[in-house]
Protein backbone atom coordinates (compact mmCIF):
# COMPACT_ATOMS: atom_id res chain seq x y z
CA UNK A 1 0.00 0.00 0.00
CA UNK A 2 1.38 3.31 -0.81
CA UNK A 3 0.52 6.44 0.39
CA UNK A 4 -1.22 9.30 -2.42
CA UNK A 5 -0.33 12.42 -3.05
CA UNK A 6 3.38 12.51 -3.55
CA UNK A 7 4.02 12.04 0.43
CA UNK A 8 7.20 10.02 1.86
CA UNK A 9 5.53 6.79 2.75
CA UNK A 10 6.92 7.30 6.22
CA UNK A 11 5.25 10.58 7.16
CA UNK A 12 3.25 8.25 9.02
CA UNK A 13 6.14 7.37 11.79
CA UNK A 14 5.19 11.40 12.99
CA UNK A 15 1.96 10.54 13.32
CA UNK A 16 3.31 7.27 15.29
CA UNK A 17 5.82 9.30 17.46
CA UNK A 18 3.12 11.87 18.21
CA UNK A 19 0.27 9.40 19.25
CA UNK A 20 3.19 7.83 21.49
CA UNK A 21 4.12 10.92 22.88
CA UNK A 22 0.38 11.76 23.68
CA UNK A 23 0.38 8.34 25.74
CA UNK A 24 1.58 9.92 28.74
CA UNK A 25 -1.46 11.94 28.73
CA UNK A 26 -3.63 9.35 27.65
CA UNK A 27 -2.04 7.18 30.25
CA UNK A 28 -3.26 10.02 33.09
CA UNK A 29 -6.96 9.41 31.98
CA UNK A 30 -8.03 5.76 32.54
CA UNK A 31 -6.85 2.12 32.03
CA UNK A 32 -9.56 2.14 29.16
CA UNK A 33 -8.08 4.68 27.23
CA UNK A 34 -4.89 3.37 27.93
CA UNK A 35 -5.93 -0.09 26.14
CA UNK A 36 -7.09 2.06 23.36
CA UNK A 37 -4.29 3.90 23.04
CA UNK A 38 -2.73 0.00 22.03
CA UNK A 39 -5.41 -0.87 19.88
CA UNK A 40 -4.52 2.71 17.97
CA UNK A 41 -0.62 2.09 18.07
CA UNK A 42 -1.17 -1.80 16.61
CA UNK A 43 -3.47 -0.48 13.96
CA UNK A 44 -0.84 2.06 12.92
CA UNK A 45 1.76 -0.77 13.22
CA UNK A 46 -0.18 -3.12 10.70
CA UNK A 47 -0.38 0.01 8.15
CA UNK A 48 3.54 0.67 8.47
CA UNK A 49 4.44 -2.42 7.68
CA UNK A 50 2.40 -2.64 4.26
CA UNK A 51 4.13 1.02 3.60
CA UNK A 52 6.82 0.62 1.26
CA UNK A 53 9.82 2.61 3.04
CA UNK A 54 8.81 1.91 6.60
CA UNK A 55 9.49 -1.86 7.40
CA UNK A 56 12.07 -1.46 9.08
CA UNK A 57 10.96 1.34 11.39
CA UNK A 58 7.91 -0.79 12.99
CA UNK A 59 10.47 -1.21 15.64
CA UNK A 60 11.25 2.24 16.48
CA UNK A 61 7.29 2.99 16.87
CA UNK A 62 7.28 0.43 19.85
CA UNK A 63 10.63 1.38 21.17
CA UNK A 64 9.77 5.19 21.51
CA UNK A 65 6.39 3.81 23.51
CA UNK A 66 8.56 1.37 25.38
CA UNK A 67 10.69 4.64 26.43
CA UNK A 68 7.92 6.98 27.09
CA UNK A 69 6.17 4.03 29.48
CA UNK A 70 9.59 4.11 31.62
CA UNK A 71 9.77 7.27 32.18
CA UNK A 72 6.03 7.93 32.93
CA UNK A 73 6.39 4.97 35.90
CA UNK A 74 9.74 6.65 36.83
CA UNK A 75 7.57 9.65 37.64
CA UNK A 76 4.79 8.03 39.17
CA UNK A 77 7.40 6.10 41.42
CA UNK A 78 8.88 9.11 43.05
CA UNK A 79 5.70 10.85 43.13
CA UNK A 80 4.07 8.01 45.39
CA UNK A 81 7.17 8.13 47.63
CA UNK A 82 6.83 11.92 47.89
CA UNK A 83 3.79 11.29 49.19
CA UNK A 84 4.27 8.39 51.55
CA UNK A 85 7.43 11.00 52.88
CA UNK A 86 4.61 13.45 53.27
CA UNK A 87 1.82 11.23 54.96
CA UNK A 88 4.47 10.15 57.33
CA UNK A 89 4.86 13.97 58.14
CA UNK A 90 1.36 14.96 58.12
CA UNK A 91 0.51 11.61 61.04
CA UNK A 92 3.56 13.27 62.94
CA UNK A 93 2.36 16.37 63.04
CA UNK A 94 -1.52 15.92 64.00
CA UNK A 95 -2.59 18.57 62.46
CA UNK A 96 -6.04 19.90 64.08
CA UNK A 97 -9.03 19.02 61.55
CA UNK A 98 -12.98 21.37 63.01
CA UNK A 99 -14.77 19.67 60.54
CA UNK A 100 -15.39 17.54 57.48
CA UNK A 101 -15.17 19.12 54.43
CA UNK A 102 -18.68 19.28 52.30
CA UNK A 103 -17.87 16.45 50.13
CA UNK A 104 -16.93 14.02 53.37
CA UNK A 105 -18.92 12.19 55.98
CA UNK A 106 -18.08 12.30 59.80
CA UNK A 107 -17.44 8.67 61.04
CA UNK A 108 -15.92 8.91 64.74
CA UNK A 109 -12.61 10.39 64.49
CA UNK A 110 -12.08 10.54 60.56
CA UNK A 111 -13.81 12.03 57.27
CA UNK A 112 -14.37 9.72 54.45
CA UNK A 113 -15.57 10.37 51.35
CA UNK A 114 -15.92 7.75 48.15
CA UNK A 115 -15.35 7.99 44.63
CA UNK A 116 -17.23 5.40 42.73
CA UNK A 117 -18.40 6.94 39.22
CA UNK A 118 -15.14 5.89 37.75
CA UNK A 119 -13.37 2.45 39.25
CA UNK A 120 -9.50 3.14 39.48
CA UNK A 121 -6.55 1.53 39.98
CA UNK A 122 -4.42 2.27 43.35
CA UNK A 123 -2.08 4.81 42.23
CA UNK A 124 -4.93 6.53 40.45
CA UNK A 125 -7.26 6.45 43.74
CA UNK A 126 -4.50 7.85 45.71
CA UNK A 127 -4.27 10.93 43.70
CA UNK A 128 -7.72 11.40 43.21
CA UNK A 129 -7.64 11.78 47.37
CA UNK A 130 -4.39 14.12 47.39
CA UNK A 131 -6.38 16.47 45.09
CA UNK A 132 -9.15 16.59 48.00
CA UNK A 133 -6.39 17.20 50.58
CA UNK A 134 -6.78 13.62 52.01
CA UNK A 135 -5.60 10.10 51.83
CA UNK A 136 -6.29 6.57 51.38
CA UNK A 137 -7.85 5.21 54.22
CA UNK A 138 -6.03 4.24 57.04
CA UNK A 139 -8.92 2.64 60.09
CA UNK A 140 -7.91 2.63 63.21
CA UNK A 141 -9.77 -0.70 62.92
CA UNK A 142 -11.45 -2.33 60.10
CA UNK A 143 -14.75 -2.64 62.44
CA UNK A 144 -14.66 1.33 62.38
CA UNK A 145 -15.72 1.36 58.48
CA UNK A 146 -18.91 -0.64 58.99
CA UNK A 147 -20.67 2.44 59.89
CA UNK A 148 -19.60 4.08 56.63
CA UNK A 149 -19.24 1.40 53.85
CA UNK A 150 -21.90 -1.29 53.06
CA UNK A 151 -21.55 -4.63 53.99
CA UNK A 152 -23.69 -5.81 50.86
CA UNK A 153 -22.46 -6.80 47.23
CA UNK A 154 -18.84 -7.76 46.15
CA UNK A 155 -17.88 -3.94 45.69
CA UNK A 156 -14.01 -3.42 46.50
CA UNK A 157 -12.50 -0.22 48.05
CA UNK A 158 -8.67 0.48 47.68
CA UNK A 159 -6.78 1.07 51.12
CA UNK A 160 -4.24 2.94 51.87
CA UNK A 161 -1.50 -0.22 52.63
CA UNK A 162 1.18 -2.02 50.15
CA UNK A 163 4.12 -3.36 50.22
CA UNK A 164 7.00 -2.58 48.09
CA UNK A 165 9.54 -5.43 49.66
CA UNK A 166 9.56 -8.56 48.08
CA UNK A 167 10.68 -11.80 49.91
CA UNK A 168 8.95 -15.16 51.27
CA UNK A 169 6.57 -12.86 53.76
CA UNK A 170 6.32 -9.49 52.20
CA UNK A 171 6.11 -6.46 54.69
CA UNK A 172 2.79 -4.66 54.66
CA UNK A 173 2.78 -0.97 55.47
CA UNK A 174 0.15 2.01 55.83
CA UNK A 175 0.92 4.78 53.77
CA UNK A 176 1.55 7.14 56.61
CA UNK A 177 4.76 4.95 57.18
CA UNK A 178 2.88 2.27 60.33
CA UNK A 179 3.75 -1.29 60.06
CA UNK A 180 1.20 -3.62 59.59
CA UNK A 181 1.16 -6.66 61.83
CA UNK A 182 0.08 -9.57 59.32
CA UNK A 183 -0.04 -11.78 62.20
CA UNK A 184 -3.54 -9.79 63.19
CA UNK A 185 -6.83 -11.77 62.20
CA UNK A 186 -7.64 -8.79 60.58
CA UNK A 187 -4.81 -8.69 58.23
CA UNK A 188 -3.42 -12.27 57.94
CA UNK A 189 -5.55 -12.60 54.44
CA UNK A 190 -2.94 -10.14 52.73
CA UNK A 191 -0.16 -12.85 52.89
CA UNK A 192 -2.15 -15.33 51.37
CA UNK A 193 -1.92 -13.95 47.74
CA UNK A 194 0.75 -13.96 45.18
CA UNK A 195 3.61 -11.51 45.53
CA UNK A 196 2.80 -9.51 42.48
CA UNK A 197 -0.42 -8.48 44.47
CA UNK A 198 1.25 -5.56 46.43
CA UNK A 199 -1.76 -3.06 47.31
CA UNK A 200 -4.52 -3.28 49.64
CA UNK A 201 -8.64 -3.77 48.83
CA UNK A 202 -11.01 -4.08 51.41
CA UNK A 203 -13.94 -6.77 50.11
CA UNK A 204 -16.70 -5.49 51.69
CA UNK A 205 -18.40 -9.20 51.16
CA UNK A 206 -15.88 -10.83 53.39
CA UNK A 207 -15.13 -7.15 55.26
CA UNK A 208 -11.26 -8.18 55.34
CA UNK A 209 -8.17 -6.70 53.01
CA UNK A 210 -7.47 -8.75 50.49
CA UNK A 211 -3.67 -8.22 48.34
CA UNK A 212 -4.23 -7.39 45.07
CA UNK A 213 -2.78 -6.10 41.90
CA UNK A 214 -2.29 -2.65 41.71
CA UNK A 215 -3.16 -2.22 38.14
CA UNK A 216 -6.80 -3.47 38.69
CA UNK A 217 -8.68 -0.94 37.50
CA UNK A 218 -11.89 -2.14 39.40
CA UNK A 219 -11.57 -0.33 42.62
CA UNK A 220 -13.61 2.13 44.17
CA UNK A 221 -11.77 5.35 45.78
CA UNK A 222 -12.04 5.49 49.56
CA UNK A 223 -10.42 8.28 50.72
CA UNK A 224 -9.71 9.30 54.27
CA UNK A 225 -8.65 12.71 56.44
CA UNK A 226 -8.07 11.95 60.36
CA UNK A 227 -9.34 14.67 62.94
CA UNK A 228 -7.32 15.64 65.23
CA UNK A 229 -8.15 17.96 67.99
CA UNK A 230 -5.99 21.01 69.85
Amino acid sequence: MRVGGGACPCAWLAVATLIGTAGLSWAATSTGDHLELLDVLTKLEATLRETVGCEGRVEQLWEAVRVRNALLDDMKAKVLQRMDQIAVIKKADRVPVEDCEDSFTRVGNSCYHTYSDHLRVWWRARFHCWILGSDLVHPEDLHSLRNYVPEAGDTKYWIGARTVTSGDVPEWWWVDGERIDTKDDNYTSLTQHPQSHKCAMLDTFTFQLEATDCEDPHGVTLCEVKMYSN
